[in-house]
């Protein structure tokens, strides 16, 4: 899905400047998220022998780059659709700086875990903890587990590598509805209401859907809300608005 962000840039713009905060396309994209599941609970679940059972609440998984690129981490934001952004950067911020001081208990079990066992059992464990964690809902507190660990979608900035476009696929071990991955903003040549060619900040956003809970007109309707709030992020967040521009300058 590609969207113009020129409002989305400037709104990111004069959000930094009113709150010094550092506002990202990856925590726009976590909230809108958060906002459109809201509308779409029949989405927002996992299923459990057959059978859709929905999630309590709305929690947007964030991967978080580790080890200069060498492996990657989660951080679970829950209630996103309630949190404002603010909340939502604190958030993330102190959950990735736990992860890459070594400071986050349950990474460091999992990985102290996958260093002891056989490559050839990795698959099969996985498999299994993820049934147990992320399907039935159960704790694994000696693999630093806990349950439902990737929420209701999971979000991944892969033009923090300078990647415009790519797919993920689903592994055995995440369970969600829906993988997100958020592009590089790139110039390109539009055209206008008015039929006249304009250059225009465009950003491309990447889905994998999971067919067993979401179906076309449901992935329709979905992108048509992310697209609003994301290339009008004052309507899921009024700290600032493009009308703030004169005042901030």
């Amino acid at each position: 899905m590609s969207l113009d962000v020129t409002k989305t840039l400037k709104y990111q713009e004069l959000y930094r400047k009113k709150t010094n905060k550092h506002l990202t396309l990856t925590h726009l994209c976590g909230k809108a998220c958060g906002l459109a599941m809201r509308k779409a609970p029949n989405i927002n679940g996992r299923i459990v022998f057959g059978k859709f059972i929905p999630h309590k609440e709305i929690s947007i998984c964030f991967l978080v780059v580790m080890d200069d690129g060498r492996n990657l981490a989660r951080v679970n934001v829950k209630n996103a659709d309630s949190k404002s952004l603010a909340e939502i950067i604190s958030e993330l911020e102190a959950g990735a700086n736990s992860l890459r001081k070594g400071n986050d208990i349950e990474f460091k079990k999992t990985m102290d875990t996958v260093k002891l066992v056989p490559t050839w059992l990795l698959r099969p464990i996985t498999k299994i903890t993820g049934l147990l964690a992320s399907v039935i809902g159960v704790d694994i507190p000696p693999l630093g587990v806990s349950k439902f660990p990737f929420g209701s979608m999971v979000i991944s900035n892969v033009g923090a590598f300078g990647v415009e476009e790519a797919y993920a696929p689903f592994t055995p071990f995440f369970h969600v509805p829906i993988l997100m991955l958020i592009g590089t903003v790139k110039n390109k040549a539009e055209v206008n209401e008015e039929r006249q060619i304009e250059v225009r900040p465009m950003l491309q956003l990447m889905f994998t859907l999971d067919h067993r809970y979401i179906d076309g007109a449901q992935a329709s309707g979905l992108a048509k809300e992310l697209k609003k709030l994301l290339e009008d992020p004052s309507l899921m967040d009024d700290t600032v608005t493009l009308d703030d521009s004169k005042k901030l300058d």
